[in-house]
């Protein structure tokens, strides 16, 4: 049984408040997703650029990022004491 395209639309118009809710969330879920693949790109890009081969981020064991991290002096000396190390 198939629904005719005018009773789709009809109803489109005597639910104008859920139809405008529905096509809002859809557009406010796109927008955040484009601009969260946008955001990634631009960081990613930036960091291409802006690298350099020869710099190195020293973190502790187990830590995802370096705001987890932290290295105390002791550690910090014996990094500092390795060859073709610059400070």
């Amino acid at each position: 049984m198939r629904v005719p395209v005018i009773y789709i639309i009809r109803n489109l118009f005597a639910r104008r408040l859920t139809t405008a809710l529905t096509a809002g969330g859809m557009a406010l879920v796109v927008y955040v997703f484009a601009t969260v693949l946008m955001l990634s790109a631009g960081l990613k890009a930036t960091l291409v650029a802006t690298g350099q081969d020869d710099n190195v981020l020293v973190i502790r064991r187990g830590s995802q990022t370096e705001v987890q991290s932290g290295i105390d002096r002791m550690q910090a000396g014996v990094v500092e004491s390795l060859p073709d190390i610059l400070v």
